[in-house]
Parts: structure tokens; C-alpha cells; sequence
């Protein structure tokens, strides 16, 4: 970002869809290990239970997953609004052998 090649909206979707994945993952594995261990896992015996407390605390503190949910699709609408984000991609409709009749399209 400092030289310039990407912007800051970018890297705000890249942040958020990393702490989107790395939470809702983590979540899961924390999850099945305090499945295996039972209630023995809610105990200080095992660590499991300071990474469930933990894992929580990292799902609200900088963003609940909803709110990086809505950063992402933000972002993203505001990527593909740019018309040069589509400067460079392949026009799909080209690839219709009927592309020029226009009955053809249907618009809803």
C-alpha cells in the first residue's frame, strides 16, 4: 500500500476477510476440542477453556464478524463500482453466439 499499488479500500477488505476467517476457524477447532474433552474442558486443567474466552473476546473486540462481513461486501461493492476494475475482464456476453440480437437479452 505505501508504494502505491493497491489502495486502502482494498486492504480494508483484505484485513477484514482475514479476521472474518481466522475467527470463524479458529472458532470451529476451539469448538470440536471442547466437544472431545467434554466438561473436563471447561475446567483450567486443559487450556481449552482460556482459548474459548480468549477466541470470544477476539470475535467483539475489533469488530464483531457481522461488522467485517459488512466492511467486505462495502469494500467490494465499491471495487466493482470503479469502471476501471472491469477495464481489463473478459466481457461474457461476447461469448453468446447470439450476443448482437438484443430479444435475446433478458433484463429483470
Amino acid at each position: 500500500m505505501e508504494r502505491g499499488e493497491v489502495t486502502l479500500s482494498y486492504v480494508r477488505k483484505l484485513v477484514s476477510m482475514s479476521k472474518l476467517n481466522f475467527t470463524e476457524v479458529a472458532w470451529r477447532v476451539v469448538n470440536n476440542a471442547m466437544q472431545i474433552l467434554g466438561g473436563i474442558g471447561y475446567t483450567t486443567v486443559y487450556p481449552i477453556e482460556r482459548f474459548l474466552r480468549d477466541l470470544c473476546l477476539g470475535m467483539i473486540w475489533t469488530g464483531t464478524n457481522e461488522i467485517m462481513k459488512l466492511i467486505i461486501q462495502h469494500e467490494y461493492k465499491k471495487e466493482i463500482s470503479d469502471p476501471e476494475f472491469w477495464k481489463n475482464k473478459r466481457n461474457v456476453e461476447l461469448d453468446e453466439l447470439n450476443f448482437h440480437l438484443e430479444e435475446e437479452k433478458v433484463m429483470s
